[in-house]
């Protein structure tokens, strides 16, 4: 870097940069881990999304309980396959009906595999 106005090397604004190799995240479209990430956007107002990672395919849930723990909903009850898999919840119970602005918990259970994360609904 020359500094033009004083005729020489200007060394103040030098930058380092260093890589280091990342961890393999995904084989073959395959997962190598699971993963519950946290739903975005949070806080959300009216739906967010979810998603997740699996390893093995299977039968998999996602549940939605409120702060006293009582079910809200069952987004999935199915079996998956193996991968990255997202839904969406448009903040409704088993009803149909909206819930209120708070707290709430979900749950995804997968094999051996169970993760909980609290997301936030502002009404």
């Amino acid at each position: 870097i020359l500094n033009v106005a004083c005729s020489f090397p200007d060394t103040s604004n030098m930058v380092s940069f260093s890589t280091t190799n990342l961890s393999v995240i995904v084989e073959n479209g395959i997962p190598l881990k699971y993963n519950l990430s946290q739903n975005y956007p949070n806080p959300f107002n009216p739906s967010t999304k979810i998603s997740f990672d699996l390893i093995n395919g299977g039968q998999s849930t996602l549940i939605v309980y409120n702060l006293l723990g009582k079910k809200i909903n069952t987004l999935i009850n199915v079996s998956l396959n193996a991968g990255h898999h997202s839904i969406e919840w448009n903040g409704l119970d088993y009803n149909g009906q909206s819930v209120a602005s708070g707290v709430y918990f979900y749950e995804l259970r997968s094999g051996d595999f169970i993760a909980k994360k609290k997301m936030l609904l502002l009404r």
